[in-house]
């Protein structure tokens, strides 16, 4: 089972820093330029204050039985509070200079310190680097690399017995176990000028494209959730000359998980099978061990509408993602003919204190909806919920 985040993780992300020019680093405190190649460095430290009412994606129902009491290997075990107090301190050093054809590029390497105050279980690190390329007629080609460890989840299914001989699983005879998820997500984009906004021409306008490959990994013990495959979106950019802006976007995924045996809870009478063997067909939650296929499909539709104000920036944002799972297994309940759709709405405003320090407050809520009643088999998956997180932001540009 992979293990927690330690101190290597912070040290990998240390030397993936270091590995920037030495001659960057060496004048990163004064931001000096250097004489031969035109570099300059600017590190910046953030941190934010996070709280996210639903930490877990539990449905209401579900939100109310964590009083952390579970006892080890029962489904609620280590999650404390269906909601939590997110401490997140973001360190990152821009480097840049002369890049493709003299233009300027900025290399972030960042790395982000996440602390939860009362699930102290999913407190970890996350890293990566990316870069920003400007490119001729106002173009711009973005690359991003983020990582993180394998991090406390949740607890899923692992196995069950029938103590009893009842046939039937109750759930004290449930066995679970910790998720830890590891991502990996390489993203990159090119954004295309296709009118400039001027004191004749109000209306300006741009096209992003944007392409990219992620991973999740669960370990051995849950390797059937493990995705990975590519996505690829655009956005259309509007903007005027008095700092007015519309985003609209659309993108897609296709994540490709393995197929494999897991152990689940099937009612025998609605598939007229005897799944664990004792000569009935009448036990409504039998353990059974069958095909499982998680692999899926993602579309999202996005909108932003923001403001420039000088001194303070005000943005609107709405988002809709609809996922379609492909599962053709006959007894994966869970998945085969599984929809979901997501609605998230938001609110920010940001705030230039001075001209190295920067404060923002965010609120997001987003709902999910299922296309079924909670059919994850007993195995943990998520449900329809709610989540609302509210965060406040300071950040400082040496």
């Amino acid at each position: 089972m992979p293990r927690k985040p330690s101190t290597s993780h912070f040290l990998a992300a240390a030397v993936m820093c270091a590995s920037l020019p030495l001659q960057v680093a060496a004048q990163s405190a004064s931001g000096r330029p250097l004489p031969s190649r035109g570099w300059t460095g600017q590190p910046t430290v953030a941190v934010d204050e996070e709280f996210d009412g639903n930490v877990f994606l539990l449905s209401d129902a579900r939100k109310t039985k964590l009083d952390g009491s579970a006892a080890a290997g029962t489904h609620y075990a280590d999650m404390v509070s269906a909601s939590d107090a997110i401490t997140t301190l973001r360190m990152e050093f821009a480097a840049a200079g002369p890049g493709i054809r003299g233009k300027r590029v900025r290399i972030t390497p960042e790395l982000e310190y996440v602390h939860y105050a009362r699930n102290t279980e999913r407190t970890g690190f996350r890293y990566g680097v990316r870069a920003d390329q400007k490119m001729g007629n106002g173009g711009l080609l973005r690359l991003k690399l983020a990582m993180q460890p394998h991090t406390f989840f949740k607890n899923y299914l692992v196995d069950a017995v029938d103590r009893d001989l009842s046939g039937s699983i109750t759930t004290d005879e449930r066995l679970y176990a910790p998720a830890r998820q590891g991502e990996t997500a390489l993203d990159g984009d090119y954004t295309l000028r296709l009118r400039k906004p001027s004191h004749h021409r109000i209306l300006g306008a741009s096209l992003r494209l944007a392409g990219g490959w992620y991973s999740r990994s669960y370990g051995s013990a849950f390797a059937a959730r493990d995705l990975k495959g590519p996505s690829a979106g655009t956005t259309l950019l509007l903007h005027t000359s008095s700092g007015v802006r519309l985003d609209l976007g659309y993108a897609l995924a296709a994540l490709a998980a393995p197929r494999m045996r897991t152990v689940m809870l099937l009612d025998e009478t609605q598939f007229d099978r005897d799944f664990n063997g004792n000569g009935t067909i009448t036990d409504v939650a039998a353990r059974a061990e069958e095909m499982v296929d998680r692999s899926r499909s993602e579309q999202e539709f996005s909108a932003a509408f923001g403001s420039d104000l000088g001194r303070a920036d005000v943005e609107l944002e709405y988002a809709r993602r609809a996922r379609s799972f492909g599962s053709k297994e006959p007894y994966d309940v869970g998945n085969n003919g599984r929809r979901d759709a997501r609605t998230t709405v938001g609110a920010s405003l940001r705030y230039d204190l001075a001209d190295a320090v920067r404060v923002r407050l965010t609120t997001r809520r987003g709902a999910q909806t299922l296309n079924r009643v909670d059919a994850g088999a007993g195995t943990g998956d998520v449900a329809d919920y709610t989540r609302v997180r509210t965060s406040l932001g300071l950040e400082y540009r040496f």
